[in-house]
């Protein structure tokens, strides 16, 4: 290596090693900031919304919805008790490999992550499902490592769920989003 490639390798070296200038991360008003990171404030429920309804469709990717807008809409929640119901949207398979709504503008399948509280979040839906809907409402599926910094300081009452305040971390059925006070992250997940 030549004295050139030297000096332009330790440039390169340095100027990794500087720390980047501080940034402010702005989240949407339905997410919480989780060190560099957005994060639902609330587990996501899966709607089933008509794309034609652009309105309600912005305020999803924009983060500004809530449940009054979603149930005015007629915007219908999956979250089914029964897993099998799932197979039943043959526009949005269990591979993920969903089909446009015809004349949807862009494309969608009519299925958006949400994150409000007062209902259940979502269950019987594979990665795949979760993957696409987050990327319909301009989210993305958290790693596991920013999954459990954003949990961080979550009470785990274990067998003491007192079915009211605390985190359900047994049983069968989850509680409705945001409805258990003493089960919020340090950084404000709920």
């Amino acid at each position: 290596m030549n004295l050139r490639h030297i000096i332009v390798a330790a440039i390169v070296s340095l100027a990794a090693a500087l720390p980047a200038q501080a940034i402010t991360l702005r989240c949407p008003p339905d997410s919480v900031k989780v060190g560099n990171t957005c994060v639902d404030t609330y587990e996501a429920s899966l709607w089933q919304i008509d794309p034609a309804n652009t309105t309600l469709v912005r305020k999803v990717q924009t983060g500004r919805v809530t449940l009054a807008d979603l149930v005015t809409a007629g915007a219908t929640p999956l979250s089914l008790s029964a897993c099998s119901a799932m197979d039943v949207f043959t526009n949005f398979p269990r591979s993920g490999n969903w089909t446009a709504v015809p004349g949807s503008n862009p494309p969608s399948p009519g299925f958006y992550a949400v994150s409000v509280a007062g209902v259940q979040p979502s269950r019987c839906i594979t990665w795949f499902q979760a993957n696409q809907a987050c990327l319909l409402s301009g989210k993305r599926l958290l790693t596991n490592r920013e999954w459990q910094g954003a949990a961080a300081g979550t009470p785990d009452p274990g067998a003491a769920d007192d079915g009211s305040t605390t985190c359900v971390t047994t049983g069968a059925e989850p509680a409705n989003t945001g409805s258990r006070s003493s089960c919020k992250s340090v950084w404000g997940a709920a």
